[in-house]
């Protein structure tokens, strides 16, 4: 148990963890990892995937749970099953000496078990939300009935524990929104040792690879290739532009999803697909990258590869949603685009290309600004700072 606010034992209750990829997950890694260099515990208790031990503790000393689950929707949602293996690893859990518990977010079983597991045995939690509105699925029957299922959760969540954050304003806007009063932010942050680790590796040289003359205007894309990400609307965009640029505009999309196939049977000419790409990878491809863009129409929390592609130095441009303004307040820090229409990505494209300057100066700028409000030793910092109190 906690014998100094600096040795607590933190559990954290994350649907999906490594190998999968995405923000919350790495939002889960890297804060359990700060836990444990500041001398205090980090527990993540997590789905069961395929080859992966039910229980292990990693080089960095976090310790895993891993709970028999049944992956839906290609695996992004996970369902808890409560076999005699589940409540097994539980009990282990409860010989753990768990002072504080984090719950990652409010859309699986997973969570409402996280909640539960802290009521019954006394322990303060509180939930973390990482998005600003429900999530969708593209398909209107799914996001009829995903829609019926998460509401439902996000009732029985809320319930059960009354302390809730949000990694953005926009994330706790969203929340006050629907009934819960937020605590305050626990922001999304970057490792900012991780991305220089990275950067000091051998990486790939992209213009090499898909033959990119050196004065050709780079863009990259990361993210999930579904229609409301924006990618279909940066293609077009990227086209157009290409008519006014004497040396040419090339864009690099990484990622997977329902509009990979489609993309690539039909990519023109300046657009590559890399499919999905290691951490490494992923920051070398900003690093090499004139211009990141973020074309959503989603109300995102906190964007995880904005703040990796801030990190790297990179000039970013992005439509105004969700919590993007707050990691890129203004024109000092990238471009701001009031929505994903390819005539407007384009003149934002088209504008950034023109003043190198700009681009220069605002990279810059953002670099320092990531570094100095969401790393993830600001984050332990913050997390240690809040009021805990009692079980409720």
């Amino acid at each position: 148990m906690m014998s100094g606010q600096q040795r607590a034992t933190y559990c954290f209750f994350s649907a999906q963890y490594r190998p999968t990829v995405g923000g919350v997950e790495n939002h889960t890694h890297y804060l359990a990892e700060e836990i444990v260099t500041h001398g205090g515990q980090a527990i993540i208790v997590t789905s069961a995937l395929k080859g992966l031990p039910e229980h292990e503790v990693l080089p960095s000393g976090v310790e895993v749970f891993r709970l028999p689950s049944l992956g839906l929707g290609g695996g992004r949602l996970p369902l808890v099953l409560h076999t005699p293996k589940t409540h097994r690893l539980l009990k282990m859990l409860d010989m753990r000496g768990i002072d504080r518990v984090v719950v990652q977010t409010r859309l699986y079983l997973l969570c409402l078990l996280g909640v539960n597991y802290a009521r019954r045995r006394g322990l303060p939690a509180i939930v973390i939300e990482h998005g600003a509105q429900y999530t969708t699925t593209g398909n209107r029957l799914a996001d009829g009935l995903l829609g019926v299922y998460v509401r439902w959760l996000f009732g029985r969540v809320r319930r059960r524990c009354g302390r809730f954050y949000g990694v953005s304003q926009s994330a706790c806007s969203w929340l006050s929104a629907h009934g819960v009063a937020p605590r305050g932010i626990l922001h999304n942050a970057v490792s900012l040792p991780a991305v220089s680790a990275a950067l000091a590796k051998a990486g790939p040289d992209y213009r090499k690879m898909h033959g990119i003359p050196p004065n050709c205007l780079l863009l990259s894309f990361a993210g999930r290739l579904i229609p409301k990400k924006g990618i279909l609307e940066l293609v077009q965009a990227v086209q157009a532009a290409n008519q006014t640029q004497p040396a040419g505009v090339f864009l690099l999309v990484a990622g997977e999803g329902e509009l990979l196939e489609p993309l690539r049977a039909q990519a023109p000419p300046g657009v590559a697909l890399l499919g999905r790409l290691d951490f490494n990878a992923m920051m070398h491809l900003y690093a090499q990258t004139d211009i990141f863009c973020l074309p959503t129409a989603l109300d995102e929390g906190l964007p995880s590869s904005l703040l990796e592609a801030g990190a790297c130095g990179t000039f970013v441009l992005a439509t105004d949603r969700g919590g993007v303004r707050e990691i890129v307040p203004d024109d000092a820090h990238g471009a701001l685009l009031a929505n994903n229409a390819p005539a407007t990505l384009c003149a934002g494209i088209q504008r950034a290309a023109a003043n190198p300057g700009w681009r220069t100066g605002a990279a810059a700028a953002l670099r320092q600004r990531v570094a100095a409000q969401f790393s993830y030793a600001a984050l332990y910092e913050r997390l240690n700072s809040i009021t805990w109190g009692d079980a409720q």
